[in-house]
């Protein structure tokens, strides 16, 4: 009887044991089959595929669009390939219109021949070439996979098999772009994908508020009035906010207490298109002077600009500027500050979340602040850098930015001038509109916008607004006031 009892407990012995390995083998042949994977102490299981591709490391977003256009991607030239996926390991700090551009790449090449690919970036890859292995990485490799041995059976890499396909995938050519090459390839990429794309107009307004030492004259070079418009515009009224209020509504009722009334520019803009990612319109603000970032009217408040404040960011300046002086006392280098400190200074800590939602221009908001110590001060050196930094990559449609006069008034607004001048988005399709309020005045230039013409009659503010809806081709559904003669492009 005993002898019974401990054969079946051996065979439920043997019995469980095999119901483990069963299930320890289930388990590896899954993963093996890529269909899933399963967490650690969290008990919970990840049924996402393992990405096991050169493509494995970019992000999710990233590799669903390059593994989607895969054969398309198998068509472009190495030193292309190498650009789009070092430019695709940033894609979840891609504005929208940037995820887009890369979309309308994938698109663009499918519908054209070799031969016009290789004539869109023939003189952008010119003497860009893979890195080729020398004798002794070669004979390296061959010895490391077998290739070139004698194979037999049982040996590593039999003769059907020279490594997995992840090892072939990384012997694949390497190609290191140089910066100049790269801004090669950046124009010839953009010139193709933006092919026949008819952008909307553009609106930069740029506010020069009263400086803390009184007025200057200098807002204006002589170069930028021979390319615009002055306008002779009534004198900013005290409080700054609703003179800025009703420039962007156009009305003078705009503000009831501390509540914007009536929809904006940005608002009328953002609810009248398709995309309603609010990054089409940015409002850069340098204290709470300005007017809220959205109105209170039900049919426009959802469609509100993307809103950055520098007085909110006092906190996170002063945190910056803390932990770059600690550093540089322990005399640590450049290189020490970049690699260990500045990866510390994410915008969560710096409770940047707070105030700037959107998490993209948050972190944006975070690289330009550790750039320059000048930006750490959050005056007209920070709201610049931020806005030369967002044209390019959130390419908003409209953007205001509110500046005060000084004696660097007149290069900013160069340096502005020039980023709207050499970028495929904003040549010629755009108006810089620089509101000196501190002169009460205003000067417009770009297309269609006469040359080194003075208009001396006064305008208020409401008809100021109105030309500045004209130039950003947008209906203003409650403004008043009466735009100048050429505003309205269409």
């Amino acid at each position: 009887m005993r002898d019974l009892q401990k054969s079946s407990q051996g065979i439920v012995s043997i019995a469980a044991t095999f119901l483990v390995l069963l299930i320890a083998c289930e388990d590896a042949l899954a993963q093996g089959r890529g269909g899933g994977r399963r967490r650690g102490a969290g008990g919970g299981v990840d049924l996402s595929p393992i990405r096991n591709d050169r493509y494995s490391d970019l992000p999710s977003g990233a590799y669903d669009l390059v593994k989607g256009n895969e054969e398309t991607f198998n068509r472009l030239p190495f030193p292309i390939r190498s650009y789009v996926l070092n430019s695709l390991a940033a894609w979840d700090d891609f504005f929208p219109r940037e995820k887009e551009r890369f979309r309308l790449f994938f698109a663009r090449v499918g519908e054209v021949s070799d031969g016009d690919l290789r004539e869109a970036f023939g003189e952008a890859i010119a003497g860009i070439f893979p890195q080729r292995m020398g004798p002794r990485q070669r004979r390296d490799e061959g010895a490391r996979q077998g290739v070139g041995r004698r194979q037999g059976p049982g040996r590593r890499g039999g003769m059907d098999q020279r490594g997995d396909p992840a090892q072939r995938r990384r012997r694949s050519p390497d190609v290191q772009i140089l910066p100049e090459q790269r801004a090669r390839i950046e124009t010839a990429f953009n010139k193709f994908a933006y092919n026949g794309v008819d952008f909307p107009p553009a609106l930069l307004a740029i506010v020069i508020m009263p400086g803390p030492y009184g007025t200057t004259d200098s807002t204006f070079n002589d170069s930028l009035l021979s390319q615009g418009t002055l306008l002779q515009t009534a004198p900013a009224p005290d409080p700054s906010s609703r003179w800025l209020a009703t420039l962007l509504t156009g009305r003078d009722d705009a503000l009831k207490g501390n509540k914007l009334v009536h929809p904006t520019l940005f608002e009328y803009h953002n609810r009248a298109i398709e995309d309603k990612t609010r990054a089409r319109s940015l409002a850069l603000y340098l204290d709470d002077s300005a007017p809220p970032d959205r109105s209170s009217h039900r049919k426009y408040r959802k469609f509100g600009p993307l809103t950055v404040r520098a007085s909110s960011l006092t906190r996170a300046a002063e945190t910056v500027r803390k932990a770059l002086d600690k550093a540089r006392s322990e005399g640590r280098s450049q290189a020490f500050i970049e690699n260990v400190v500045y990866p510390t200074l994410d915008p969560k800590k710096l409770k940047i979340t707070r105030t700037v939602k959107n998490k993209v221009l948050s972190r944006l908001i975070v690289r330009i602040l550790v750039s320059s110590d000048r930006n750490l001060d959050l005056s007209n050196s920070f709201l610049v850098s931020l806005a030369i930094a967002c044209l390019p990559r959130a390419q908003p449609d409209l953007m205001l930015l509110q500046l005060t006069d000084g004696p660097d008034s007149r290069r900013l607004i160069g340096q502005l001038r020039n980023t709207v001048q050499e970028h495929h988005r904003y040549e010629n399709r755009t108006t810089l509109a620089v509101l000196d309020a501190a002169a009460g005045r205003a000067l417009l230039v770009g297309p269609d916008i006469p040359a080194g013409l003075h208009v001396t009659e006064p305008l208020s503010p409401r008809d100021l607004s109105a030309t500045l809806f004209g130039l950003g081709n947008v209906e203003a559904e409650f403004a008043q006031g009466k735009p100048v003669d050429f505003a309205f492009r269409n």
